[in-house]
């Protein structure tokens, strides 16, 4: 069985308004921290493979500093990668995704069209990543039925799951639904999200 680490929303280069230059940096240099502490988590775990499920980058295109620290932390991870763009740092040709920095790591992973990838033996990933901050259309519909396939499959997205509730002011400029139950009844093991910058237990086993 593969072990996984999920993470989302590390908003890097977030720019912190209200802050002075000097809080700016020392939260910047924070999130760099981050990041080194999950890689570190994921090698005392014994961590097969690392999810990230979007909003990696406050914006598509973001400055050379955090490019690079944040790529610099990732080529040293032992541990592969696989990442989806969010509403934040959707996939272009001039986004961070297609940096030199970015291009040159061979176990970071970014899919920026849907995709199934066997990320170990039987265990299936399906990728949903955000295309359009105003696309509408329940992501779980993007999914096809599973239940009579072999392996197991997880699917990573950055969307709301409006099986839990509404989530108030949050989905007010970007809706982005998912329904967990409809993906649950599709087959799927493990539904992955990023998008909501919180956690809450729905049901034992179940965050």
């Amino acid at each position: 069985m593969v072990k996984i680490l999920a993470t989302a929303d590390w908003q890097m280069d977030m720019v912190g308004g209200g802050l002075n230059s000097d809080a700016r940096e020392y939260l910047s240099a924070a999130r760099v921290e981050t990041i080194e502490t999950i890689l570190k988590l994921a090698k005392e775990e014994n961590v097969d493979v690392i999810l990230a499920a979007g909003d990696l980058f406050e914006f598509p295109r973001v400055s050379p500093e955090a490019t690079n620290a944040v790529a610099q932390v990732l080529q040293r991870s032992e541990v592969p990668i696989h990442a989806i763009p969010g509403n934040h740092d959707l996939y272009g040709s001039s986004s961070v995704w297609n940096t030199p920095e970015f291009r040159a790591i061979d176990h970071f992973h970014l899919h920026n069209e849907q995709t199934q990838t066997e990320i170990s033996e039987g265990v299936f990933l399906h990728s949903i990543p955000v295309k359009s901050i105003y696309d509408i259309q329940p992501q779980d519909e993007l999914l096809e039925d599973v239940s009579d396939e072999d392996g197991v499959h997880i699917v990573m997205a950055h969307a709301h799951d409006v099986a839990v509730g509404t989530f108030g002011a949050h989905e007010d400029g970007v809706k982005l639904p998912i329904d967990s139950s409809k993906v649950i009844g599709k087959g799927y093991s493990l539904l992955i999200l990023g998008h909501w910058h919180s956690w809450l237990e729905v049901q034992e086993h179940r965050v």
